[in-house]
């Protein structure tokens, strides 16, 4: 006869079907906005006021982390949310009036985190 084997948890053992039956926890995802000199830092400004209902002062410093890095992660969560997140930055365009005609788009991307 086999036995399971027993696993030490906080309050004593339990055995490994036990531990195995419990559902894994997915792991956070990023949404990462990256760098575009093209587009106007007010529109960046304001979309990560709008989409993430930052402050003045919290959206400023995200903005300068991605002009000096290349890229920061604004927001981290469960993927459908991020993946939610991000679309409602890339549907966002600016004003062609500023941007020599064009409507810019942020470039933003959703990224599993090291968990």
């Amino acid at each position: 006869m086999t036995q399971a084997m027993a696993v030490p948890v906080a309050d004593g053992l339990t055995d490994v079907a036990e531990s195995a039956a419990r559902p894994r926890r997915q792991p956070p995802y990023a949404v990462v906005l990256h760098n575009d000199e093209s587009v106007d830092i007010n529109f960046a400004l304001d979309t990560l006021r709008v989409v993430f209902g930052f402050g003045a002062d919290r959206a400023a410093e995200l903005v300068t982390r991605v002009h000096e890095t290349g890229r920061a992660v604004v927001w981290s969560g469960m993927r459908e949310h991020a993946e939610l997140k991000a679309e409602q930055i890339s549907s966002r365009t600016g004003d062609p009036g500023i941007h020599a005609g064009r409507r810019p788009r942020l470039t933003v991307s959703v990224e599993a985190m090291p968990g």
